[in-house]
């Protein structure tokens, strides 16, 4: 009777924690582009030069929001869309540190100086970058579409991180040679 009972009770713990991973995050929709280093002059790829891959999701995922109430606080399961990123590079310089940036703003697309910043990283010895997170901004939804609704497609670029302010939202200098650019714009 005790083994049946251990055995029911060890069924049903692989049973909620089932139900609890399924409900934890869904696959979404994923969208994916190669950054390129570009001739300034021409804007074609320069072969053999920087290059990067970006890929950005977005899925549904579980949070608890706590609630205070006197001296006791009780949380509540609730889903929300997540925006996530993964960036991956190689060919940079060597210990510079870059900015992955979306050239514009949430008002403004497209248009010089506005540069909001995605991530920031150094890259390694070899040249090579990552970044990765989450993006809480209105600009990235939906995914694979015209993100601001403005007809005009959105750019995102990594710059080295000493040719923008991530504080003010601008880009401080214009340097393209140094840049990796779409090759295909959002």
């Amino acid at each position: 009777m005790k083994n049946k009972l251990l055995l029911a009770s060890i069924l049903g713990v692989f049973m909620i924690v089932g139900m609890v991973g399924l409900t934890s995050a869904w696959a979404g929709s994923w969208k994916s582009i190669n950054l390129v280093e570009k001739d300034p002059v021409t804007w074609t790829p320069i072969v053999d030069g920087m290059k990067g891959r970006l890929s950005i999701g977005t899925y549904i995922a579980t949070v608890w929001v706590p609630h205070n109430y006197g001296k006791y606080t009780v949380s509540t399961k609730t889903y929300v869309v997540r925006n996530s990123f993964s960036f991956s590079s190689s060919n940079l310089v060597p210990y510079e540190q870059y900015t992955l940036i979306y050239y514009g703003d949430e008002e403004h697309n497209d248009v010089f100086p506005y540069a909001t910043c995605i991530g920031t990283r150094t890259a390694s010895y070899s040249g090579r970058l990552s970044v990765s997170g989450y993006i809480d901004k209105p600009f990235v939804a939906p995914v694979g579409g015209d993100m601001l609704r403005d007809n005009v497609a959105q750019k995102i670029w990594v710059v080295p991180s000493s040719d923008v302010d991530c504080d003010a939202g601008e880009m401080t200098s214009w340097n393209p040679s140094t840049y990796l650019f779409e090759e295909k714009v959002i």
